[in-house]
């Protein structure tokens, strides 16, 4: 996997009796709607890349094996997978994610509020520039 694409490897004479000679397949990881993942149990487990638009087998692990947006595993890939399954998810919630802006809090707000109306004191004469930095600093905690 990549830090924006997940390469699809179509190794061994299975993958290549169900795919073809297709060869591997890059998705852009920001192109991913939706995974479904499938622990193994009697059968093969699975991981599912959807997309907008997409049309991938959903007739469960029968169909996945030939879909190729389809990956199957065996119970002992199972750990590997679901690590895979998270990494993805949340590389996609990265992708998304609103970045958070610090809101300014009460406190600061009167700190701000204080400067500029030691500044306003300043400008009229009241205080000097040096009792005005002075006190500045002392708010800032500089």
């Amino acid at each position: 996997m990549h830090e924006h694409k997940l390469v699809i490897k179509r190794k061994g004479l299975t993958n290549k009796m169900l795919h073809g000679l297709k060869g591997d397949k890059e998705i852009s990881i920001r192109e991913i709607t939706s995974i479904q993942y499938k622990k193994p149990g009697l059968v093969a487990g699975y991981i599912q890349f959807s997309f907008r638009g997409g049309t991938e087998a959903q007739g469960g692990v029968w169909q996945a094996v030939s879909d190729e947006n389809t990956i199957t595993f065996n119970p002992g890939q199972n750990k590997n997978f679901l690590k895979i399954k998270e990494e993805i998810e949340k590389r996609i919630n990265d992708l998304y994610a609103t970045p958070t802006v610090t809101q300014p809090t009460n406190q600061n707000l009167n700190d701000y509020d204080e400067i500029e109306r030691l500044a306003s004191l300043m400008e009229k004469g009241y205080i000097t520039d040096e009792e005005f930095q002075a006190k500045k600093k002392q708010i800032l905690g500089l």
